[in-house]
């Protein structure tokens, strides 16, 4: 549905997959934050750490953005259409 000249579903498509992007740059990461705390590159490892907590946040966004659209899909507003 096209509301206020944007598709929703296309919206929640494209965040959906952004937030999936995101998870595959956690666990990245993630990898890397071990592997270089196997190695004792502690300060670095810490780092990455850090990064990850901010990936989960950002997928955690994407994925409310994703509620906040299903809800102005659902409002009863009604559809617009923009023209060209």
């Amino acid at each position: 549905m096209c509301k206020n000249g944007i598709n929703l579903t296309q919206f929640k498509l494209s965040i959906h997959q952004l937030s999936n992007f995101a998870e595959t740059i956690e666990r990245s990461i993630e990898q890397w934050s071990e592997l270089t705390s196997s190695l004792g590159l502690k300060s670095l490892s810490e780092s990455l750490q850090e990064a990850k907590i901010n990936a989960e946040t950002l997928k955690k966004l994407l994925e409310r953005s994703i509620s906040v659209a299903d809800d102005a899909e659902a409002s009863d507003e009604g559809v617009s259409i923009t023209p060209l």
